[in-house]
């Protein structure tokens, strides 16, 4: 990844979707509600979102140093790196680790959790992907034993952390998973 210097910035260019956290996808993915009268005012909102900008910031740039930044959002929007993710099944932060249940590379949703998450999808559909990992991703000891829990304040929690901190490979299988299901489930009804 290259690193970038703007007023005094130190901007590592994000170059591909697994670079991205979940709070920065939310944001991008609230976009596509919005109307635009052109391009580059969503790709000002994107770099925005992305490098933390102002609009002000983002005039004010290169003109050389602008198409760096518009080239790393057509490089993250290119989402044929998608397939190429590896599986992730634990994630950890500020030393505690959290894993999902997966065995073998292979993860079977279970009632409790499509149910938690179509609740959810309904109240936030744009911001439904940190609860997804908050309600996988569970806390494990040392020797990878379970000891969090389910319980609405403790998947609030972890959503939290993993907004802020987790980057979208670790739950983009597991989104895939999730759509699949509910293809299934649309076209069984």
């Amino acid at each position: 990844m290259e690193t970038i210097s703007i007023n005094g910035k130190k901007i590592v260019l994000n170059s591909n979707v697994k670079d991205i956290t979940i709070d920065n996808l939310n944001k991008i993915m609230s976009l596509n509600t919005k109307i635009y009268q052109d391009d580059v005012d969503k790709i000002f909102d994107i770099i925005s979102i992305l490098y933390n900008l102002t609009k002000d910031e983002i005039e004010d740039l290169d003109y050389e140093v602008y198409l760096k930044l518009t080239k790393s959002i057509n490089t993250i929007n290119d989402y044929s790196d998608v397939d190429t993710l590896s599986f992730e099944n634990t994630f950890t932060f500020d030393g505690v680790t959290y894993k999902t249940n997966a065995v073998n590379d292979t993860y079977k949703f279970k009632l409790r959790e499509v149910l938690k998450l179509e609740e959810v999808m309904k109240e936030k559909p744009n911001d439904y992907i940190s609860t997804l990992a908050g309600i996988l991703y569970i806390e494990v000891d040392e020797d990878g034993n379970f000891i969090g829990d389910s319980k609405p304040s403790s998947i609030s929690k972890r959503a939290k952390i993993f907004e802020e901190h987790m980057t979208v490979n670790y739950i983009m299988f597991y989104l895939t998973k999730l759509t699949e299901y509910l293809q299934k489930k649309v076209w069984q009804s």
